[in-house]
């Protein structure tokens, strides 16, 4: 089983940043097994389908639009990605995760396994730094990872020494 562990944001819009924080955070701190990939995707285009196509669980890690409070963790499965209503729109995120699921369904190539670990941004804005309450809720995106890693059957190791994150955008 290979298994994508995918970051998704942009690293200069605050709190949008928060996958790539997370990946560098799991980096800094974990021994991952080659079947594991780590891929920081940033605000992928049309690519996206083709990076979803190669796994076969993927985990995605960003800023999630919800009804909650900032800094809350949402976690999301292939089904309910799919289920949400198509919107109108034209972003730096397009194709978005529900449509990359549904292009990489329709050709057949969707990953068996899909979960979103989102949490609510409180600024997303022309910044560098996540914000408080996004920073505190990176231990339970931490913790939501492992746990789906385990429910796949992988255990990554934790370092005896675990780095710094390498948070090169600050």
């Amino acid at each position: 089983m290979q298994v994508g562990i995918i970051a998704l944001g942009s690293i200069i819009m605050g709190d949008d940043a928060l996958g790539a924080y997370v990946l560098q955070y799991l980096k800094a701190n974990y021994d991952f097994p080659p079947e594991i990939e780590l891929l920081d995707l940033g605000t992928p285009g049309p690519e996206f389908v083709n990076y979803m196509a190669r796994f076969d669980a993927v985990i995605v890690l960003a800023s999630v639009k919800a009804k909650g409070e900032p800094g809350a963790v949402r976690l999301y499965r292939h089904q309910d990605i799919a289920k949400a209503l198509p919107t109108l729109r034209l972003s730096p995120h397009d194709p978005s995760l529900r449509d990359a699921l549904l292009a990489t369904d329709f050709i057949g190539e969707a990953p068996d396994e899909v979960l979103l670990i989102g949490v609510i941004p409180s600024e997303v804005e022309l910044q560098t730094t996540l914000s408080e309450p996004v920073l505190k809720a990176v231990p339970e995106v931490e913790k939501a990872v492992i746990a789906e890693l385990r429910r796949l059957g992988f255990e990554p190791e934790k370092l005896s020494q675990p780095g710094e994150p390498d948070i090169w955008w600050k």
